[in-house]
């Protein structure tokens, strides 16, 4: 096996429940945009916090037009992988740049219509700065899409509540890390441990807040599915169904939801 292809690999937890999770997740983020990138030509498409750039090359083969796609992240390997992507696949339109959002000077990349950021800012302690950078990035009445986990999720509760010793499987990301991870400046990832830590999650209320606070008003609010996956889904079909068909309920998906998408405009 490549490099490249151990890496791929280790980018998705190989569970079913998991991969539901994250399908509905990027569904979700695909329905907030698609219409709007769909009426324009030409808009910069910014993904702050874009890993290997899955994001970016998945919803630019689902959208019509033609616009340009750049993308930011800490991680040298992720964006090694990107440029090599965009070299072999000669998609001009995409640059990607290894950067620390919050405690470098990224606004020297210019003005864009969109910015995304999915799974970001609960790895951020500072929040207003990390919504500012995003605002001084767009252009007037542009947007910020963000999603993160619910701090108020009902189920991570009850399992945290009553197995509170389960935690994620983190240990390849931080292997592959290490020392490539400085540590910075205003706050973004301040020790290797906090890397694929959950820093500063919020709830549906503190989250329109913050957006509010840092010049933004919100479009779209919700939720996606009900909780993370597991391996007690996994194992068990019949759990596996009745988890999918409460999920597919919009009474259990608005209030279960395990991550919030929301979509924010630029006053």
């Amino acid at each position: 096996m490549s490099s490249d292809e151990e890496y791929i690999g280790k980018q998705f937890w190989d569970a079913p429940s998991e991969t539901y999770v994250w399908y509905r997740k990027k569904q979700l983020m695909l329905s907030f945009i698609k219409d709007m990138v769909e009426k324009k030509d030409n808009l910069r498409i910014l993904d702050m916090g874009c890993n290997n750039g899955t994001d970016l090359f998945s919803f630019s083969k689902l959208i019509n037009k033609k616009h340009e796609y750049v993308g930011l992240d800490i991680d040298k390997q992720a964006i090694s992988f990107a440029n090599k992507r965009v070299k072999n696949d000669k998609l001009n339109n995409f640059k990607f740049y290894c950067r620390d959002i919050v405690s470098q000077d990224v606004t020297r990349l210019g003005k864009f219509d969109i910015i995304l950021s999915s799974e970001v800012i609960e790895h951020v302690y500072n929040h207003d700065l990390f919504l500012k950078k995003a605002h001084i990035m767009l252009n007037e009445g542009g947007y910020v899409m963000l999603t993160t986990p619910n701090k108020d999720n009902i189920i991570k509760k009850l399992v945290l509540r009553f197995y509170p010793n389960v935690k994620e499987k983190q240990s390849w990301y931080f292997d592959r890390h290490g020392a490539d991870i400085e540590k910075d400046k205003e706050g973004y990832m301040n020790n290797r441990e906090s890397i694929m830590q959950h820093v500063s999650e919020v709830n549906k209320k503190q989250l329109r807040q913050e957006l509010i606070r840092n010049g933004f008003e919100i479009v779209k609010l919700k939720s996606s599915a009900i909780s993370y996956g597991s391996p007690v889904l996994d194992n068990n079909k019949f759990l596996f169904f009745i988890w999918t068909a409460l999920d597919a309920m919009p009474l259990f998906g608005s209030k279960l939801g395990y991550d919030i998408c929301v979509l924010a405009r630029k006053v």
